[in-house]
């Protein structure tokens, strides 16, 4: 597994999937912490993450909640207007699901190597 570097702490707001797409492009215009090349991430990246430190909140991003839901890469077969979502619960790590692109979710950038890609779509 190859290192990625996750947004900084200073943006939580639920945002629609294209709006999350928008803040990212926005992170990359304005070459946030000096790079250019951050994205929303997969749902297996988002899903490590959050199993990366047990059933405690990741270190390196203290504000990612739980019971809250954040916005993935992944987009889903047979639909356009739906894309894959994680939820990170008390008793859970990180819970993949279908979620129309209009709901509001969370976006945690991360730049790096492109994790597998198996689950890019389901």
């Amino acid at each position: 597994m190859s290192a990625l570097e996750w947004e900084e702490g200073q943006h939580l707001v639920e945002l629609s999937f294209e709006c999350a797409e928008g803040y990212v492009e926005g992170l990359n215009k304005a070459k946030y912490l000096g790079f250019s090349d951050w994205r929303v991430p997969t749902s297996e990246e988002l899903c490590r993450y959050l199993e990366s430190n047990g059933t405690d909140l990741p270190i390196k991003c203290p504000d990612m909640e739980q019971g809250s839901s954040y916005w993935s890469s992944n987009f889903c077969i047979g639909t356009s207007n739906q894309a894959c979502s994680v939820e990170y619960g008390r008793d859970y790590k990180g819970i993949r699901r279908r979620s129309s692109k209009s709901d509001m979710f969370y976006v945690r950038a991360v730049r790096g190597e492109l994790e597998d890609r198996r689950d890019d779509s389901w």
